[in-house]
């Protein structure tokens, strides 16, 4: 007469309930990429000390050398500056390569990925209006932090500028988001704070 053996559904369906293997780091789920919006229509709109402020993308331009070139009006109070900034957005550093018409000698750097750790480093630009250069340290931030706006909640990254105005000990610290840009800056205090965020299309 032959035996019948009987196995445990359990075994069956899970093994012998061995301890499971690690997932392979190349299949992890990973953190979307800090982003910057660099599509034309992307819009802005800013509380400024009371006063609105607009910022839209004109244009979004492919660079060969890597990057996109974007171009930002503002509008205060019914005025249109045209080319308020030019910003080159790289997949490693976001750069200030022009404000209100004039160019920076080199690129400001403005951002760098990916995030991780606290950075810092000095920087010396020029720019022709301001008759003397530009000095000092910016701090970065590591990781994001929650900010509550206007506009919403946003998990941002702190930013610090100091003595950026020919060494007089001035310290400016912006907000960054990913996926929307600039959310805040102040200066003791917030003086420029997200409203309302609109993505180009």
């Amino acid at each position: 007469m032959r035996a019948t053996v009987v196995v445990p559904c359990a075994l069956v369906l899970f093994g012998a309930l061995a301890p499971a293997a690690p997932v392979p780091k190349h299949l992890m789920p990973k953190e979307p990429p800090f982003s910057f919006p660099a599509v034309k229509g992307t819009k802005w709109v800013y509380d400024r000390g009371g006063n609105e402020e607009t910022h839209v993308i004109t244009s979004a331009e492919p660079q060969k050398s890597g990057g996109t070139l974007v171009t930002v009006e503002r509008e205060v109070a019914g005025y249109q500056t045209q080319a308020h900034q030019k910003l080159l957005i790289t997949e490693r550093e976001w750069f200030l390569v022009e404000e209100t018409g004039q160019p920076y000698d080199p690129p400001w750097s403005m951002f760098k990925l990916p995030l991780g750790e606290d950075r810092t480093c000095e920087f010396d630009v020029s720019r022709a209006d301001l008759g003397a250069r530009l000095k000092g340290t910016k701090t970065q931030a590591g990781k994001t932090e929650q900010l509550k706006l206007p506009a919403g909640t946003f998990d941002a990254v702190k930013v610090e500028t100091r003595d950026a105005a020919g060494g007089l000990g001035i310290s400016v610290t912006h907000w960054h988001a990913s996926g929307v840009g600039l959310v805040q800056i102040s200066l003791n205090q917030p003086y420029l704070t997200l409203k309302a965020f609109v993505p180009g299309r």
